[in-house]
This record gives C-alpha cells, structure tokens and sequence, in this order.
C-alpha cells in the first residue's frame, strides 16, 4: 500500500497525512472531499435561506396591534408554513439581516447564518416575548435546538398559542 503522495508544488514524494511538504514547506491543500463538504453546505444555507425569502401560497397576515402578544406573554413563531424563522441575536443584526431581505441579497443572509449573526429556528418553536419595537419583537426561545437564546423577529412571526 502507497503511504506517499507527491507534493502539489516541488513534487517530491511526502507522506500522504502531510499538511506541509518537508522539502518545500508549503501547505498542502485541505482534499477535495473536504473542499466539496463546505460547497454543499453553503448551497444548503442559501437553498434555505432562498425557500424563507420567497414568498409561500399561504401569505401569513400581519397581527392588528391588539392581538399582538405583551411582553410576557408566551407564542410561538411562524412563518405560516414549514420554512424556518430567522432570528436575528441583536437588534443592530436585525437590521441589517431586515436591509438583506429588502435587497433578497441571499447570499449576505446566508453569511449571517454561518457567522452565527441569525439562527434559523423551526417554525411553531415556542417563545416568550420578552421586548416590543415596531416592526420587530424581541423573544425568547423556549423549546428546541436553540432553547434560552434570544433575538429580533419581524413582528408578523410572533404568534399566540392557540
């Protein structure tokens, strides 16, 4: 069995675990496998930051003021089909996640999502409203992957329980 590859830039034969060519001492590149990994994992981010942007056939309306949830009291969030809710962790990425959608810059959105800026929570996780701003409530999530974090919603994503 071969336990040597030749080195992407003198050549020489170096170990196939090798992260630095001993003869030239420069970097080897992280593999294709791993290259391809990260490309379908930003193609996954931007699919599904795409199917949250547009539009779905089930347009959720927009809470008259009244029956807009208080602070306390406790609803889930919705995007009024099966496409996640993005939460902004600040008011300051609020934001600027609320400029991206308004410019469907899709990818900016997804780079929030990987830098950590904006989770993507599933639709009907429970939360507990815990700040009001027009247009956006401040919550916290209650249940699930992401449960005592909070962030910033569009007002329109905080529901009632039924």
């Amino acid at each position: 069995m071969n336990t040597t590859k030749p080195c992407r830039y003198c050549k020489e034969d170096i170990l196939k675990d090798a992260s630095v060519c001993k003869h030239c001492g420069k970097k080897q590149s992280d593999g294709f496998f791993k290259t391809i990994g990260k490309v379908i994992l930003a193609l996954f981010v931007i699919g599904v930051v795409i199917s949250i942007i547009t539009p779905s056939s089930k347009t959720p309306t927009t809470p008259q003021a009244s029956e807009r949830l208080k602070i306390g009291e406790d609803g889930y969030v919705s995007t009024g089909g099966t496409n996640p809710v993005l939460v902004a962790i600040n008011k300051s990425y609020y934001e600027e996640m609320f400029n991206l959608i308004t410019a469907k810059d899709n990818l900016g959105i997804s780079q929030m999502v990987l830098d950590g800026k904006v989770l993507m929570v599933d639709s009907g996780t429970a939360i507990k409203v815990i700040g009001s701003e027009f247009p956006s409530t401040q919550v916290r999530i209650t249940e699930g992957k992401y449960i005592a974090q909070s962030g910033w919603v569009p007002n329109e994503m905080v529901r009632r329980q039924k």
